[in-house]
């Protein structure tokens, strides 16, 4: 009767623990951290897993994981992957670690909170050690010194690519020479060509265009005069390289009294032709027609005075 107690008491303890509320969900999660190897070199990475199998209705609390475990560091986390096979869950994290110290690291267990029909429990992962070793060196050959640079022995294939690059360098700045070189022929020719007439044949030839164009009669003042003066300017500079095109009427007369290149009537007439067209210019003034033909009669007298090379003044002063 003992022995017959005995084993129904053993069977009902069985049935007791395997009912238990607690035992049944720490069956239910299992938790693993593996590494590739468990020994690496200072400096290396190795990697590792972080597992967690879980029914599929349970919900989990995954761990934070740090930086730095004691003296691993914790490389290129992964995000959380899930697997599901036979109505349970596979969670699974990758990550690297390495380490600058040598020696013997341990991982303690992590811990997983996950619940499971209104229970809350906690699964851990085991410790975890990993040898960290450094590299052998041979403490019984003497210490060397770096090698010396070696040098490399020259071969004319080295210098074909700065051959290459010298050679269109040249090209280059050749063709912009001559392209430059052919623009400004081809702008200079015309100017050329004009510079070939004598400057007092010239003035006289748009003189008389001018002439013919009759603006003064038209009431174009201000274009008439402006091309006389222009015209005037013009062989004043072809002249005597005086940049008259570019001064005042001030600065022409001031340069011509300076040089002592004009006859004293002459300067007059210049003078009263100019402050003619400044007046119709830049005062708006309107001129009489005895005014404008004066202009053009001492602008044609101002030309054909100075025509020849070299003239002589009745002073015997020679004037260019």
């Amino acid at each position: 009767m003992k022995s017959l107690r005995c084993q129904i008491l053993l069977i009902a303890l069985c049935i007791w623990s395997l009912l238990s509320p607690g035992n049944s969900m720490a069956q239910n999660a299992v938790a693993t951290l593996q590494a590739d190897t468990h020994a690496l070199l200072i400096g290396q990475q190795v990697r590792m897993q972080l597992l967690l199998n879980v029914p599929a209705e349970a919900n989990v609390q995954w761990p934070l994981l740090p930086d730095s475990i004691h003296k691993l560091e914790l490389l290129n986390k992964s995000n959380i992957d899930t697997l599901r096979e036979d109505q349970r869950n596979q969670y699974v994290q990758s990550f690297y670690i390495t380490s600058f110290d040598s020696g013997t690291h341990t991982i303690e267990p992590i811990t997983f909170y996950y619940s499971l029909a209104n229970n809350l429990d906690s699964v851990k992962t085991d410790f975890l050690s990993i040898q960290v070793h450094t590299v052998e060196v041979d403490t019984s050959e003497a210490i060397r010194d770096i090698k010396s640079i070696e040098e490399v022995p020259f071969s004319f294939k080295d210098l074909i690519p700065h051959l290459l690059i010298s050679i269109s360098i040249l090209l280059i700045v050749f063709l912009i020479w001559y392209l430059r070189k052919r623009w400004k022929k081809k702008t200079l020719q015309p100017e050329e060509k004009q510079l070939k007439i004598p400057p007092h044949e010239l003035a006289l030839q748009q003189l008389a265009q001018l002439k013919s164009e009759s603006l003064w009669q038209q009431g174009r003042n201000k274009e008439y005069h402006s091309r006389l003066t222009e015209i005037v300017r013009l062989f004043i500079e072809n002249k005597w390289q005086v940049p008259a095109l570019e001064q005042t009427s001030f600065e022409i007369l001031h340069e011509i009294e300076r040089k002592q290149i004009c006859h004293e009537e002459n300067f007059k007439r210049l003078k009263y032709m100019l402050e003619i067209a400044d007046g119709v210019k830049f005062a708006k003034a309107i001129p009489v027609a005895y005014e404008n033909e004066q202009s053009f009669q001492f602008a044609e007298e101002f030309v054909r005075y100075y025509a020849a090379e070299t003239l002589t003044d009745k002073g015997g002063e020679t004037h260019v």
